[in-house]
């Protein structure tokens, strides 16, 4: 008999073991991405003689999502309900969390209302992903209707929600919110912390208060709120801002002597404010630097560079840093191509920005309103009327508008071509489009 039990105990632990094995593996195939292995995997489950619990479904659910896979995902969420496995409220958020990255809010918002009719509560970090949703949409107030529909439901808000907030009302330049929120955040019982301060930070340095950002600098390190290399690259950006580039290197010393390491945004910014303050010599200096630092320039500090050097005139250089960064493997994006395409407009090289701007579409990035704005007053100051009429037309056929110069420009190239001219037809026939943006 004893034999017997102790036979029973051994079986069971094996199976434990195996089951434990089982669903580990299946679980770290899902954080890994594997995402078609752990659906193999799930399959041959009920062979095993595993059943899977919500737990399980979570795991294979959460890797479809995270993988893009939202078909399959709510596919496996109407597998789970006809296996009448429960969800709970990790399932909720995770598809919650998919939904808002897809931009798919009210969507996301819905399953507040599914979650009640299953008697599942939502907590605060389903409040908080749907709060920092409508904030990705600049839709402050349904993200403000959101913190005010946690709090009414009993469910306290978080750092992360005033931080999700705060942020959204920053990105849409209303530093008056985020002040509100950041000063009610202690009242609420609640510690700011890095990312909070670095959104005031980030307000008060966007409406120009300088003195102000460097005073709450200082507190929040009084307070041991340690600043990280995301806080100085707000605090130099700040200081660029305002044309204080001098006061801007003592503080990237100060980041390094910490054992911060800057980073290429650290650099941009630099670069970016000393070509900001004519230092373009400087700035170049900086930028050949790069390399000794361990770091590589990216499209955005060649584009700051190309900038600055077309404005001095020196379009040959502008033109071998443009080649130069192609040569590195990095693929422009339209800002650079805008930025050279002026340029070339400016030097009167109209050839070459048009190749330029064949170039740029043949390579899969699309010229947008800025682009063709800049290439067309560069036509009409040449008096290429001819030749900007095709431009304008696909313009207009992609929704894009001239600017108010652009639009001038136009008005007296067509008042010099006359009212019997077949320009002049074509080009009111754009203009009772409303092709003006003003």
């Amino acid at each position: 008999m004893p034999s017997l039990y102790f036979g029973i105990r051994r079986e069971r632990s094996r199976a434990l073991r195996l089951l434990f094995s089982t669903l580990l593996h299946f679980d770290g195939l899902c954080k890994n991405g594997k995402v078609d292995e752990a659906l193999q995997l799930f399959s041959t489950l009920g062979d095993k003689g595993i059943s899977c619990d919500v737990v399980t479904y979570n795991s294979i659910i959460e890797g479809l999502c995270n993988r893009r896979r939202m078909d399959e995902a709510e596919d496996m969420l109407k597998k789970m309900i006809a296996d009448a496995v429960c969800l709970d409220v990790v399932t909720c958020n995770i598809f919650v969390d998919a939904w808002c990255r897809d931009g798919k809010v009210e969507e996301a918002e819905h399953m507040l209302v599914s979650m009640k009719e299953i008697d599942v509560e939502p907590d605060i970090r389903i409040y908080t992903t749907l709060i920092k949703g409508y904030c990705m949409l600049g839709k402050m107030d349904e993200a403000e209707r959101i913190f005010q529909l946690a709090l009414n439901s009993g469910i306290k808000p978080n750092i992360i929600s005033y931080n999700s907030l705060m942020n959204g009302y920053c990105k849409e330049g209303r530093a008056d919110e985020v002040s509100r929120l950041f000063t009610l955040i202690p009242n609420k019982r609640l510690e700011r912390n890095v990312v909070s301060y670095g959104i005031m930070l980030q307000a008060l340095f966007y409406e120009g208060k300088c003195e102000e950002g460097l005073m709450l600098f200082k507190e929040m390190e009084a307070l041991q709120v340690s600043p990280d290399i995301t806080i100085y690259n707000i605090l130099l950006g700040g200081l660029c801002g305002a044309h204080r580039i001098a006061e801007a290197f003592p503080v990237l010393h100060t980041m390094e002597d910490k054992g911060i390491n800057p980073d290429i945004v650290t650099y941009d910014i630099l670069i970016e404010g000393l070509c900001n303050d004519n230092k373009v010599r400087e700035a170049k200096d900086l930028f050949d630097k790069l390399p000794s630092k361990g770091l590589q320039p990216g499209v955005i500090t060649y584009s700051i560079l190309i900038g600055a050097i077309s404005k001095e005139g020196q379009i040959e250089e502008a033109k071998y840093l443009f080649h130069e960064l192609l040569s590195k493997g990095l693929q422009p994006d339209v800002i650079t191509y805008t930025i050279l395409i002026g340029a070339l407009c400016e030097e009167r090289q109209i050839e070459e920005a048009k190749d330029l701007m064949t170039q740029m579409v043949s390579n899969g990035c699309l010229p947008n309103s800025v682009t063709y704005n800049v290439f067309v007053r560069g036509l009409l100051k040449m008096n290429k009327m001819h030749d900007a009429m095709p431009l304008l037309e696909e313009m207009d056929s992609r929704g894009c508008t001239l600017d108010k110069t652009a639009y001038s420009m136009l008005i007296e190239a067509v008042k010099r071509e006359g009212k019997d001219s077949v320009l002049f037809n074509k080009v009111k026939k754009l203009i009772q489009k409303d092709f003006y943006s003003s």
